[in-house]
């Protein structure tokens, strides 16, 4: 056995060999880890009428919906504050807008003293999606 070890050729190809399996094997793991944790979030539409707004209020509304869907009391949860980028201004807010879409954005709720979860809103015609992450 040792004897064939000792040709480089196959030294070499023996090596790229239990690399790529190395990598494929990684990637499964990568894969798998995401598929568990994208298990965690669940996602919720509602509808709403035509000519709706992704307003702040509006997220508010419908994040606290797709809490109680997802079997939380959001009643028991404050939404974290975000704030301006001008610090004269002190305004604050809970609905951070995507920066490239007006439709899409996100509210952190939290519990204790930390973030627990994020809910990403998401507005498309006449319906609402909202995906419940919970945080670490």
């Amino acid at each position: 056995m040792n004897a064939i070890f000792k040709n480089p050729v196959i030294r070499f190809l023996f090596w790229i060999l239990a690399v790529g399996v190395l990598a494929w094997l990684l990637a499964a793991f990568f894969i798998i880890v995401s598929l568990i944790h994208e298990s965690k979030s669940r996602e919720y539409v509602f509808d709403v009428p035509e000519g709706t707004v992704l307003s702040e209020e509006v997220a508010l509304q419908y994040t606290k919906r797709a809490l109680i869907k997802a079997g939380k009391n959001p009643s028991s949860m404050k939404p974290v504050r975000r704030w301006e980028a001008d610090p004269e201004e002190h305004k604050g807010f809970f609905f951070r807008r995507n920066t490239t879409d007006p439709n899409d954005g996100d509210v952190l709720w939290w519990v204790d003293s930390s973030a627990n979860y994020s809910v990403r809103v998401s507005l498309q015609g006449d319906k609402i999606s909202c995906r419940v992450v919970p945080l670490k």
